[in-house]
């Protein structure tokens, strides 16, 4: 491994620890055991790293994020903030400093850009944007912030410009073959099926269908089409009802998106609960108590608190390091969540910020 290439991430990695604590050790602060220390000082030798001056002098020039948020699953956004102060807090020895801005949806995207240039106007070095479905007006928005030297990242969609830094984003179009792919194992030939997103203009849902619609081509099931509820539960409820009325035969159903608790509560109350095989998206309790009533087959993974955490590391490390990446567009990879094994994803996200703030240095 090049020294020039070894960062603090890959020591904190190869230890299994984390990068405030590599970052302690340097430092010769306190707050660490001697065993870990010294394993710590053991693996810097070992590889070759050597602090970056930027990051050197971090103390005297703090880097500051401002995260943007446009709601909708309250759930879902909440493990998305719950990773991104996960690196907050890993790196706020370094000087990093952050700042949370909740947008409700269900305003005009207006709200979202007055965020923007609010942040921009506090000073802030950097955005990292969860978009509203307007991308192209955040977009602009974005372009014109960048004359003024801010760095963007967007999570959970992806906006292509060159004032952005990076996405990241679930790789929608794996998930919605997936999807298809497990409904054709579930269903009959000839059985009707369709997907439910947010809004198919937005590029992540976009992808989503592509992938769905694509791998459905290949099966005998008999796509009846796309259904949008815009990530509004209120929508979700009458979507149910419409495709209900539309296909009152509908046999298998992919929500390509966190929105699914009210639809499939609908849907019960239609009295299709366990008639329609049903793949939905991400796993909290709400989720995983509709699996244990078998009203939801399976879900496919998002990774919500992820997408928070990289981006807010990627950015820091682009700010105070100059680091690039070789690709604009991070996509994580899908998984599959079944009954037998959602208390692994569960855990892994609901308690995962409590379970790393509690473990000892």
């Amino acid at each position: 491994m090049s020294k020039s290439k070894v960062t603090i991430y890959d020591v904190s990695s190869k230890l299994g620890v984390s990068t405030a604590t590599v970052n302690r050790v340097l430092n010769n602060k306190p707050n660490v055991s001697e065993k870990t220390r010294n394993r710590v000082l053991e693996a810097i030798k070992e590889m070759g790293y050597r602090p970056s001056r930027a990051a050197s002098s971090l103390s005297r020039a703090p880097v500051n994020i401002s995260v943007i948020i446009s709601t909708s699953i309250d759930a879902f956004i909440d493990e998305v903030r719950k990773g991104a102060e996960k690196s907050f807090d890993e790196l706020s020895d370094f000087g990093l400093r952050g700042e949370f801005v909740l947008v409700d949806n269900t305003q005009s995207v207006t709200q979202f850009l007055q965020a923007m240039y609010n942040c921009a106007e506090n000073g802030t070095d950097a955005q990292i944007l969860i978009p509203p479905r307007e991308e192209d007006i955040v977009k602009d928005a974005m372009e014109d912030l960048s004359k003024r030297g801010i760095k963007f990242g967007v999570g959970i969609s992806t906006i292509e410009s060159k004032s952005n830094y990076v996405n990241i984003v679930r790789n929608g179009e794996a998930a919605g073959a997936m999807a298809a792919e497990m409904l054709s194992y579930m269903l009959s030939s000839g059985d009707k099926v369709a997907i439910v997103t947010g809004n198919s203009l937005m590029s992540v849902h976009a992808s989503t269908v592509k992938g769905f619609n694509e791998f459905i081509a290949h099966t005998s099931l008999v796509n009846t089409g796309v259904y949008e509820h815009r990530d509004d539960p209120e929508l979700g409820s009458w979507v149910a009802e419409r495709i209900v009325r539309d296909h009152p035969d509908i046999k298998g159903i992919y929500i390509g998106t966190a929105n699914s608790v009210t639809f499939c509560k609908k849907m019960d109350e239609l009295g299709y609960g366990r008639k329609v095989k049903i793949i939905a998206s991400d796993i909290f309790s709400e989720i995983a108590e509709l699996m244990d009533e078998g009203l939801v087959q399976a879900s496919i993974f998002q990774d919500p608190f992820r997408v928070g955490k990289l981006l807010v590391r990627f950015m820091y490390e682009h700010i105070a390091e100059g680091k690039r990446l070789e690709n604009r567009d991070v996509l994580l990879d899908p998984q599959i969540i079944l009954n037998s094994n959602k208390n692994l994803f569960l855990n892994s996200t609901r308690g995962f910020y409590e379970q790393e703030m509690m473990k000892p240095f």
